[in-house]
């Protein structure tokens, strides 16, 4: 990863949950509440890894072919995780009932998201449960060396002497791409990966909009039954923009391995 510009000054509001609060929510509602925390938190890291990668500059065809596989991975990896997140809603919000006390009580973006979110899971198949299912949390060497008699685009691989970390099987990602398209319908897999980054985006999106709704409803109930902690702003001082930052393939690593010298 690296950055282009630093310098940039921004807060955030650090406020607390106590136990006493969590303790005092039903079983389901705790169960929901944690749930859709962790899988904001793990779905935000990955779409944000995906961006940096889909978006990091290139200037010649190795960082291009870097780009690309570092793309691949983390849309096997945000699809599979999407599918999961998708997967809380049916078994803690729908299955138990909490549905029918919290959705009525969403309204604006929240509400608009959640539809979105079911008409797209509703939607048989779809992108996301395909790649989870096919590509995201194992590997299928029979189906995917089965796409190879239809691939016409040069098998590659870039090797370092020096930096193991920057080998690059490029050849490896082209086909698996090719079958990730194929199981699509589409026969680009350069134009299917693109379109499937916003895809994903918009997905993301979604699911942290009503993730975000859901839970300020829950806390809103909690609130009347237990005193509250004063927030606080916590400031950045040089804060890098989301925009400047990039996760390439080809990094600079020697010393890499060396342990960090200073304070933690």
């Amino acid at each position: 990863m690296y950055i282009l510009n630093g310098g940039i000054t921004s807060n955030v509001i650090r406020s607390q949950i106590t136990k006493e609060m969590l303790l005092s929510m039903s079983d389901v509602e705790s169960a929901l509440f944690l749930a859709l925390a962790h899988a904001f938190n793990e779905t935000n890291a990955l779409t944000r890894m995906l961006y940096w990668a889909a978006n990091a500059p290139t200037r010649n065809d190795a960082e291009e072919h870097g780009r690309f596989s570092m793309m691949l991975l983390l849309i096997q990896i945000l699809a599979g995780k999407l599918y999961e997140f998708w997967g809380i809603f049916q078994k803690q919000f729908f299955k138990t009932k909490l549905s029918y006390d919290l959705e009525p009580l969403l309204s604006g973006e929240p509400a608009d998201a959640l539809l979105k979110l079911k008409r797209y899971f509703n939607k048989s198949p779809n992108s996301v449960k395909i790649i989870r299912n096919k590509f995201a949390f194992h590997y299928s060497p029979q189906e995917v060396s089965a796409s190879l008699p239809g691939v016409d685009d040069q098998l590659e691989l870039y090797t370092d002497d020096q930096n193991v970390p920057n080998n690059l099987f490029y050849f490896a990602e082209v086909i698996l791409a090719h079958e990730i398209a194929s199981a699509l319908g589409q026969t680009d897999p350069h134009k299917a990966l693109e379109g499937l980054v916003e895809e994903l985006f918009d997905l993301s999106l979604c699911f942290s909009q009503t993730s975000d709704g859901l839970m300020d409803q829950i806390l809103e109930r909690q609130k009347k039954k237990l005193p509250q902690r004063e927030a606080e702003v916590v400031q950045f001082d040089s804060l890098m923009h989301f925009k400047d930052v990039f996760l390439p393939w080809f990094t600079y690593t020697t010393g890499a391995h060396e342990p960090a010298t200073g304070s933690a």
